[in-house]
């Protein structure tokens, strides 16, 4: 399929799930062959990633969305971004050693 829009969603869901979690959504096996594509993209075996599970659950719904295998599926980028803004919304700055940092309310 041509790489397009889907193809930058499902690549921010890939990036917040991992930053979210510390571990890739699609982690490849350990040793895995470069050569063999099923092992150097475990994505493309269809299985999906563990579910996030400490995370606010429309975070967690806004990064599997975005990670559907099926590209027409993934919601476009703009309903992310309005999807996302709420909860970027109900964060307050505060410092974290001496740092301004986002945190939850």
């Amino acid at each position: 399929a041509p790489i397009g829009t889907a193809a930058d969603v499902w690549g921010l869901g890939a990036t917040l799930y991992e930053a979210a979690s510390g571990r890739p959504p699609f982690p490849r096996p350990e040793g895995f062959d470069p050569h063999l594509a099923e092992e150097r993209f475990p994505q493309l075996l269809g299985s999906p990633p563990e579910p996030l599970g400490d995370l606010p659950a429309e975070l967690g719904e806004i990064v599997m969305d975005c990670l559907r295998p099926e590209p027409p599926a993934r919601p476009p980028a703009g309903e992310v971004a309005d999807r996302l803004e709420p909860l970027i919304g109900a964060m307050y700055r505060g410092r974290v050693l001496g740092r301004a940092r986002p945190r939850l309310r």
